[in-house]
């Protein structure tokens, strides 16, 4: 009867999988007479030899996926068969590998500030919130399937809270981060009708300090400032120069 010996990946990245790639599954079986390979995806009711899908193609024994993508099926099963029973079936999983992709959203809830950091990313090796380049120990983290998460940081609305705060992930494609700055102006634009929100925010807006954004605009002033001024020195140095000039030849 025949028997699978192994399903092997042909790839350019010596199996480290990576989105939108094309690969080749080869299943390799034995027996006498030699077994026939049929392709086979759990869960649909087709033959990937009948040809139903142009994404893959399957030919001898080998399979041929021109997009790995990360809505192509996962599991691939190779069924041998030569006649003589029992078949021999073996599943092969494919996970392509994502670089991570973050998104950042805010909102208040109970007086509080909840900053939703949400990680697509396959696999995750580390997932982190920082403020002001710090790391922060007290998050949330929610699996919500297999490449997403979400990493929740509940904030109380003080005068230590702003900032700038930074999401990190990180796997072996890629580190990646996403920044929002929390200011006076943030939190009004997302106040709720609570009067003890708007109170807190009224308060804390009079003692805030500045944030970064403005600080850079201050010293973006400063530097303009500075500019014009010399600006206007060199020129009154040469109309003087040009006024000497005028006077000594009359």
């Amino acid at each position: 009867p025949p028997k699978i010996v192994d399903i092997t990946i042909e790839s350019n990245n010596n199996e480290i999988l990576q989105e939108n790639e094309q690969i080749i599954l080869k299943c390799s079986a034995r027996g006498t007479p030699p077994p026939k390979i049929i392709w086979h995806i759990p869960g649909k009711r087709y033959l990937i030899n009948k040809r139903n899908d142009r994404n893959i193609i399957a030919f001898d024994n080998k399979l041929l996926i021109k997009n790995l993508s990360r809505t192509a099926p996962v599991d691939y099963q190779c069924l041998a068969d030569n006649g003589i029973p029992p078949r021999d079936t073996r599943t092969k999983r494919l996970l392509p590998s994502i670089s991570p992709e973050l998104t950042i959203h805010s909102s208040i809830q109970s007086s509080r500030l909840v900053l939703n950091c949400t990680i697509f990313a396959r696999p995750l090796t580390t997932a982190k919130w920082k403020r002001n380049r710090f790391e922060i120990n007290d998050i949330k983290r929610k699996q919500i399937n297999d490449y997403t998460v979400e990493l929740l940081l509940v904030l109380d609305i003080t005068p230590n809270i702003f900032g700038m705060y930074e999401c990190e992930a990180e796997n072996p494609l890629k580190i990646s981060k996403a920044f929002i700055n929390i200011d006076d102006t943030i939190l009004i634009n997302r106040t709720t009708t609570s009067t003890e929100t708007a109170t807190l925010l009224a308060k804390y807006r009079r003692i805030s300090s500045p944030s970064y954004a403005q600080i850079e605009l201050l010293l973006n002033q400063g530097s303009i400032c500075r500019s014009r001024f010399y600006w206007l020195f060199v020129v009154n140095l040469l109309l003087l120069g040009y006024s000497h000039g005028f006077y000594n030849r009359r």
